[in-house]
């Protein structure tokens, strides 16, 4: 993996906020902040459609500062909001569409997601549905004085965005088009069950939301998830369909843009067949080990101490994942 935005990457590092970037000659990255969340930023990508429309792959988190950040950036790109006239929504999440209403009602702008997560949203999910989740706190043996920021995370997501009306639901597979540009969609689920990437052939990039970042590990089975449901695999299988696209540079929805999509999608895969191999580990001989103990002996990005809501949230939810495989295994 090879880093393709210094001012990025030093931005991220010193947990500040980059300036508008140039992907590519009509491309542009726009930071926008996400106040209080260990993630400091999250990326959107305002595209000039060559036609005198733009369009957005993803919102950010909705703010009235986060409005006026991105009029300012597609001002510097000659366009207003106004001109705004499709949004791509890579997933449901707040840091990704909570600006699309305020988008919509400002711009009559199109709205593209997948399927899977516009009946996401139409049913009202959020990050955890509140009777799995609090089935989930017993299961886990979660302390009683973590419990109500866990609450509070997982009601989030969805429940937290202004309501929007999705003009196409996506499937993976198919072509969308910005204004004369066309880019492919790839439905890569895991993180969210409909979660996509989208493919841009001709400027040799891929949008990847938070289906593969260049620092940290996503979040996997975040919002819409049914009983059932194995986002693990999921998320493993759709690894795959990123590596295939070999050393195209990524833009991902945090972080920083990187070139090597293949072997960061490798990466990851290898970060989660070493944490399957690490839960065998701790629960060898003590097979009976609860989410939050098993959890708390694994080896996390900031630290086990570190994690607070959404994140701790993520964290439990993919320990349980790994044990279940790994007792699994042990039948």
């Amino acid at each position: 993996m090879r880093v393709t935005s210094e001012a990025q990457r030093a931005a991220f590092v010193r947990g500040e906020i980059p300036a508008p970037e140039e992907v590519r000659p009509g491309i542009l990255a726009v930071a926008l902040p996400m106040p209080g969340e260990t993630l400091h930023y999250s990326l959107v990508y305002a595209v000039d459609g060559g036609d005198g429309s733009a369009h957005l792959i993803d919102a950010g988190s909705d703010s009235e500062e986060n409005l006026l950040l991105l009029g300012a950036a597609l001002r510097s790109a000659g366009f207003g909001i106004e001109d705004i006239a499709s949004i791509t929504l890579t997933h449901l999440h707040h840091d990704h569409s909570g600006l699309t209403a305020r988008l919509v009602e400002a711009s009559g702008a199109r709205v593209r997601m997948h399927r899977t997560d516009v009946e996401a949203i139409r049913s009202g999910a959020a990050l955890m549905e509140p009777d799995l989740l609090e089935a989930a706190l017993r299961r886990w043996r979660v302390p009683a004085d973590r419990r109500g920021e866990l609450r509070e995370a997982a009601g989030r997501g969805v429940v937290d965005v202004p309501a929007f009306e999705v003009s196409q639901a996506l499937t993976g597979g198919e072509e969308v088009r910005l204004g004369r540009r066309r880019l492919r969609v790839l439905h890569t689920p895991g993180h969210t069950p409909g979660h996509v990437s989208l493919v841009d052939d001709a400027s040799g990039v891929v949008f990847t939301g938070d289906h593969v970042l260049p620092a940290i590990n996503p979040g996997i089975g975040l919002g819409g998830r049914a009983l059932g449901d194995d986002p693990l695999g999921d998320y493993s299988a759709s690894l795959a369909s990123v590596a295939a696209l070999g050393e195209v540079e990524v833009c991902p929805g945090h972080g920083f843009r990187f070139a090597g999509a293949r072997e960061r999608a490798i990466e990851i895969a290898e970060h989660h067949r070493s944490r399957g191999a690490a839960v065998a580990e701790v629960v060898a001989g003590e097979s009976d080990l609860p989410v939050w103990e098993v959890a708390s002996r694994l080896t996390w990005s900031y630290g086990w101490e570190n994690l607070r809501g959404s994140s701790l949230l993520s964290a439990l939810g993919q320990t349980e994942m790994h044990l279940q495989r790994v007792r699994r295994a042990g039948r």
